[in-house]
């Protein structure tokens, strides 16, 4: 549940997901694969959540998903050169 305006508010993850194409097996063991061991600390959670975005954009079962997901991506790192976080 999230809050907005005082009010409980109950999402549908489900409704919102975004089908992919592989299992949640292979999504964990893509997500396995990112070695953090040469990221500072400091920069893990923007590794991590890039890695996601990428492993996303390469299972979303439709090129709608996709192309969403890679405009989101491009948004998110025009905002972090202009120094928004």
């Amino acid at each position: 549940m999230s809050e907005s305006d005082g009010r409980k508010m109950i999402r549908n993850r489900h409704k919102d997901a975004i089908p992919a194409r592989c299992s949640t097996r292979e999504f964990g063991q893509a997500m396995a694969q990112l070695d953090l061991s040469g990221v500072p600390p400091e920069k893990r959670k923007r590794a991590v959540y890039e890695h996601l975005m990428r492993v996303m954009e390469g299972e979303a079962a439709f090129p709608a998903d996709r192309l969403e997901i890679a405009a989101h991506r491009a948004v998110v790192r025009q905002a972090r050169k202009a120094g928004v976080e």
